[in-house]
């Protein structure tokens, strides 16, 4: 499956690692030489570059964040760190239950901060946009966090479905029912539309004036403009069952 491999470059372009859900780590140089990676037996989920540093490279494992130092041929296990916790820049973004709530923890060498506080449960990281974060719970909920914020946490909300615009930074998430826009710029929320059918997946069109959204039986372009009273619905396809569909880049196109 193309979807669970990825390659990765380094920040100045002079490695590659292919990395692919149950399988060792590949590494490369420029070049195309193959380097080896002498890790520890661990099971790695994910793999990150340092922003800055061409040289580290850090794992995601079961226990903990790896940093591996291609210079040096060595790898370290980072302090701190947990299977959930995620390279954020050059610090690292974690979470820890207290007993009460979950903490949104940043730590930076030695120093450790607390980003918010969220009802207890597992998170994970599904976004990131500047300081905008995007986390999900087992519950099906969702939390828009800016982390340079005083009040961090913009949203929580109900959402099986959701999808970002990074310009002008607006949400589009549905609890299946009904379809919302959250603008993270002016802090409001924006009613779409409520359907009678089960909500199955939205997206934002790549311009950003059309939210498509799929249910049972139909995919739709919904003309999103936060202040109109009446939208153009444009019906792209209707009764059929779908089980996959994506657009292209350019939105000029849908594939089922």
């Amino acid at each position: 499956d193309a979807s669970e491999t990825e390659l990765l470059w380094s920040s100045s372009g002079g490695y590659l690692v292919l990395f692919e859900t149950g399988a060792d780590p590949s590494l490369y140089t420029a070049a195309g030489d193959v380097l080896q990676l002498d890790l520890p037996s661990r099971s790695v989920v994910r793999a990150s570059w340092h922003p800055s540093t061409d040289h580290l490279l850090y794992f995601g494992t079961s226990s903990g964040l790896i940093q591996y130092d291609l210079i040096e041929g060595s790898a370290t296990a980072l302090e701190q760190t947990d299977a959930s916790s995620i390279l954020l820049d050059a610090s690292i973004l974690t979470f820890f239950d207290n007993g009460r709530q979950t903490e949104v923890q940043q730590i930076i060498g030695k120093d450790k901060r607390v980003l918010a506080l969220l009802p207890s449960d597992e998170y994970e990281l599904v976004l990131r946009d500047g300081s905008f974060l995007l986390l999900q719970n087992d519950n099906h909920e969702i939390f828009l966090l800016d982390i340079d914020a005083e009040e961090p946490i913009l949203l929580q909300r109900e959402a099986t479905s959701f999808d970002w615009l990074a310009d002008p930074r607006l949400l589009v998430f549905s609890d299946g029912s009904e379809v919302n826009v959250y603008d993270a710029y002016n802090h409001d929320t924006h009613f779409l539309t409520r359907q009678s059918l089960v909500i199955e997946s939205v997206l934002w069109h790549p311009i950003g004036q059309h939210v498509i959204v799929q249910d049972t039986a139909d995919i739709q372009a919904y003309e999103y403009d936060a202040f109109a009273n009446d939208r153009f619905i444009t019906t792209l396809l209707d009764d059929i069952e779908i089980e996959q569909w994506w657009l292209d880049d350019a939105g000029e196109a849908l594939y089922l």
